[in-house]
């Protein structure tokens, strides 16, 4: 059960994660200056709904996945979309990766792993 939760919980970050990347490519050139009619509009936007409905399929796998372990055993996970979003800001938007991020990085991965093994 335990491998069950854990799959889980990365699948509920990697659909966050994604739906971050979306999020972003959407926003690409878009709402430079608030207002409602554009904000309503942004949802329509194609990258921006696959992004939220990503994000929906998330909290919904999360939420299960709480349901059958301890939130401080299941939380920590997240932690690990820090490192997914870095990695798909470099592929996707041609972000840089600095050796700081790269080491912060490896902290919180370490960090995860200490968690899903205690």
């Amino acid at each position: 059960m335990v491998i069950l939760i854990i799959g889980l919980l990365l699948l509920s970050v990697t659909l966050n994660s994604i739906g971050q990347i979306l999020y972003k490519k959407g926003l690409k050139g878009k709402l430079k200056k608030f207002s409602i009619k554009g904000l309503f509009n942004l949802f329509l936007t194609p990258k921006i709904m696959m992004g939220l409905i990503l994000y929906f399929g998330s909290a919904v796998i999360y939420l299960y996945a709480l349901s059958n372990a301890e939130l401080s055993f299941a939380y920590p996970f997240f932690a690990a979309g820090y490192a997914l979003v870095t990695f798909l800001s470099w592929k996707f938007l041609n972000e840089k990766i600095t050796r700081n991020r790269l080491m912060g990085i490896a902290i919180i991965i370490t960090g995860i792993i200490m968690v899903g093994f205690s």
